[in-house]
């Protein structure tokens, strides 16, 4: 009993020896299929990597969070923009002593790239962050 037939056997014997004969062909044509599946492969990767970070990033906010801010608000949505008045450290920490629920608080403080401080009489000092 046979268990390839004839033309089966003749049609592996060409497509090898066709092979055989453009072998830089050959291998040109399985470098850039292999090219492209490695590419395919690490752009999902990639997506799939960023998908988890935001997903984390979000998750970790919570559902309870919100945010209090000062100074600028507005110019959106037809609404003129307004400026509201700077929340200040004793406000914060009269929030602080007046939230009752438990909670996380912090406070955070924003400044420009490049910013000089200075105090009373003392030199001014440029910082960079």
């Amino acid at each position: 009993m046979k268990i390839f037939s004839t033309s089966l056997v003749e049609n592996i014997r060409t497509a090898w020896l066709a092979i055989g004969s453009q072998k830089v062909r050959a291998v040109i044509t399985v470098s850039i299929i292999a090219f492209g599946i490695m590419a395919l492969v690490a752009m999902n990767t990639a997506t799939k990597a960023l998908e988890n970070k935001v997903i984390a990033e979000f998750s970790r906010l919570g559902s309870n969070t919100f945010t209090i801010r000062g100074g600028w608000n507005g110019g959106r949505h037809g609404r003129a923009e307004r400026k509201n008045e700077p929340i200040s450290y004793q406000d914060a920490m009269d929030f602080i002593e007046e939230y009752e629920f438990p909670s996380i608080i912090s406070i955070t403080a924003m400044g420009s790239f490049n910013a000089t401080v200075k105090y009373g009489t003392e030199k001014p000092i440029r910082i960079f962050g």
